[in-house]
Order: C-alpha cells, then sequence, then structure tokens
C-alpha cells in the first residue's frame, strides 16, 4: 500500500515535470513609426519562445537580433551583411510564420513585416547575454526604432 502511494506520487511528479518543461515563452512585440513596445524584451535561454511581432505603424518595417554595439550603428554598420555577421540567431534554428525572411532556418537574418501585418518566430535562445533589436530599413534605426533583447 506504501508502495503504491510513493510509485502514485512520483508518477504525479514526473507527469508534472514534463508538462511544466514542454513550456514555451510567449512574447509579444509591437513596432511603430519608429519603435518597439515593449522597448525590452527578456527571455530564459534554453525555454522555446514563440515571438509574435505586430506591425501597427504606416510603412513597413524589420526585425532583427544581433550584439549589442558600443554605441548606436553607423550607416555603413547598418548593412545586412554586416549584422549577419554579428547575428543573434547564428546557428539557431527559426522558424518563421508570415512577413518576408531575408534568410531561413539556422540563416536567419532578419524578417520584414508589412503594415498592419503580424509575423511568428518560433526559436529557443541558445546564448545569454544582452543584444540590440533593431529596423534597418532606410533611415529607422537614426529614429530610434531600436530596442533590448535581455536572454538570462
Amino acid at each position: 500500500m506504501r508502495l503504491a502511494l510513493i510509485l502514485g506520487t512520483v508518477a504525479v511528479l514526473v507527469l508534472t515535470g514534463a508538462a511544466s518543461g514542454s513550456s514555451v515563452q510567449k512574447v509579444t512585440l509591437t513596432m511603430r513609426d519608429f519603435g518597439f513596445s515593449p522597448q525590452k524584451l527578456t527571455l530564459a535561454q534554453g525555454i522555446p519562445v514563440e515571438l509574435t511581432i505586430v506591425n501597427k505603424g504606416k510603412v513597413a518595417h524589420e526585425f532583427m537580433a544581433y550584439e549589442m554595439p558600443r554605441q548606436a550603428m553607423s550607416d555603413r554598420e547598418m548593412d545586412h551583411d554586416y549584422i549577419a555577421k554579428i547575428n543573434y540567431f547564428r546557428n539557431v534554428e527559426v522558424k518563421a510564420t508570415g512577413g518576408k525572411v531575408r534568410r531561413a532556418g539556422k540563416d536567419f537574418i532578419d524578417i520584414r513585416v508589412a503594415t498592419g501585418k503580424s509575423v511568428t518566430l518560433a526559436f529557443t535562445p541558445l546564448r545569454k547575454g544582452t543584444f540590440e533589436i533593431g529596423c534597418m530599413l532606410a533611415d529607422h534605426y537614426q529614429a530610434g526604432m531600436r530596442g533590448v533583447l535581455v536572454v538570462k
């Protein structure tokens, strides 16, 4: 009888742990002209993310995440080839739904979101640290369209 109670308790704990281990971080990021809301995204390393990005601006915007620059980037550094080198999503499998993706899968760099549209990115954050998010379309970054991604 006692053994059955112990085994039953262990089974409940294991099943509950398995259910919580499969949780997904669901986050919504809103794009406006010219900024992100919230300004800071905080994610847990190793836990899958479902990031929904909604463009409430009057023009198209893009989303990318990359190593935090020491200061605001110059026009030369805003080149997508440069961003690809410091891209947060290097070697991270990203599944994008909607929008216009520059590269898919483990080569993901950015996604463009049309006015009034939304996209979803599904990925698991692998690297801890503080990173910048931004829109590199003409003059958007300079107008303040950047924020912070923290992975703990």
